[in-house]
C-alpha cells in the first residue's frame, strides 16, 4: 500500500525515511551511485520511500530488528537497480557502483519499440 497524496512536505518525518537516513546517508548514496543519472537524487529516493511506509519499516523475521531488515531491503533494491539500470561497463569500475545509470529499461534505450512506451497502454496508462 502506498500513501495517498503528496509526501514532499513531510517525508523526512516518516519513520521509514528516518531509518534509511540513519543507515544510508547522502554521502553513501553519492559513493554508491557515482554514475547515476541526475534524475536519481537522494531526496527523490527518500520521497519515494515515504510513499511506501512499510519499506524499511517492518521485519518478517522473529527477533530481527527493523534496522537489520532495512539493511536487507536496501541491499535487495540496490542489487535490483544494478541489474535493471546499471551501465555494466567493466572499464567504469565495480558493477555495484554503476546502478541508476539508465533512466529507462536498457533494452529500450535509443529504440522506438512501442512496448517500451509504458505510458501508452495497459495499467500504467490507466
Amino acid at each position: 500500500m502506498t500513501v495517498d497524496g503528496d509526501v514532499s512536505q513531510d517525508y523526512m518525518t516518516r519513520a521509514n525515511v528516518q531509518r534509511i537516513v540513519s543507515i544510508f546517508d547522502e554521502a553513501r548514496w553519492n559513493q554508491g551511485f557515482p554514475l547515476r543519472d541526475p534524475i536519481y537524487t537522494y531526496d527523490n529516493f527518500l520521497k519515494a520511500a515515504a510513499k511506501f511506509p512499510y519499506f524499511c519499516n517492518e521485519s518478517g523475521v522473529q527477533g530481527q530488528s527493523l534496522d537489520v531488515a532495512c539493511r536487507r531491503e536496501l541491499a535487495s533494491i540496490f542489487a535490483h537497480w544494478g541489474q535493471e539500470t546499471g551501465k555494466r561497463d567493466p572499464s567504469d569500475g565495480e558493477f555495484w557502483t554503476q546502478a541508476l545509470y539508465w533512466v529507462q529499461e536498457i533494452r529500450c534505450n535509443g529504440t522506438n519499440d512501442q512496448s517500451c512506451n509504458y505510458a501508452d497502454g495497459g495499467w500504467s496508462r490507466t
